[in-house]
């Protein structure tokens, strides 16, 4: 096995932790939701209910794709090894299509359970406000500072960002994890703005999904790749 591979045994490292989590936070998301609501409205001719399920769908596939492709690269170089220097593009748009595809399966979801939310008018839209600077703060920082490649695991396939600091400008100042922390506000953010109980449900599970995933794949690749 060449040496900057990992030990196989690495490959599963916390994913049963992380089932364990998606369960529990989907479990809870379910029993949030008002499902009778949801049977009653439709888009495009799909339901509420089947918006809703896609959504929860995406995440788990995106989840999936992101630890898959990881994890066999890491441990195997599988990924360069199959497509040679176009494993990395490939990979990155399929990040790219899931990922959006995501956010508009938030976004379906508070367009059919528009103004469900009992929440409305200042209150709302200062709440929506201070979560939204942040956010956008990250995603400048991320596309300044950091860059598409490396935001999205560049550092599984390419030496390069491996020798390279941690950033600490923009946001990172702050936080090493505001892509999580702040990015992925995005999605709970899609809810507020249409104003659906639906869709906040569906975006707090996107974001706190998006947390489990840190901790039980991205955390332990970072400690192999540069180190406890």
């Amino acid at each position: 096995m060449p040496s900057d591979l990992v030990s196989p045994r690495h490959f599963f490292r916390r994913q049963l932790l992380h089932m364990v989590l998606y369960v529990l936070l989907l479990w809870a998301s379910l029993s949030l939701v008002d499902w009778n609501s949801l049977e009653r409205q439709s888009l495009w001719g799909t339901s509420g209910t089947d918006l809703f399920a896609i959504s929860i769908l995406m995440a788990l596939l995106h989840h999936f794709y992101v630890w898959f492709v990881w994890r066999s690269e890491l441990c195997y170089r599988s990924i360069s090894s199959l497509l040679g220097r176009n494993g990395f593009r490939v990979y990155s748009i399929g990040f790219a299509v899931i990922g959006i595809v995501r956010v508009l399966s938030v976004l379906l979801v508070g367009i059919v359970d528009y103004q469900s939310l009992h929440i409305h008018g200042p209150i709302l839209w200062t709440i929506v406000a201070v979560f939204a600077v942040p956010m956008l703060y990250t995603f400048y920082s991320i596309l300044r500072f950091f860059g598409y490649e490396r935001a999205v695991g560049g550092d599984h396939f390419f030496h390069k960002y491996r020798e390279m600091p941690f950033v600490r400008k923009g946001i990172f100042r702050f936080t090493s994890n505001a892509m999580y922390a702040f990015g992925l506000l995005i999605l709970p953010l899609i809810g507020l703005i249409c104003e659906s109980e639906s869709a906040l449900t569906l975006g707090v599970f996107h974001y706190l999904t998006g947390w489990a995933h840190y901790y039980c794949t991205e955390k332990p690749d970072i400690q192999v790749i540069y180190g406890d």
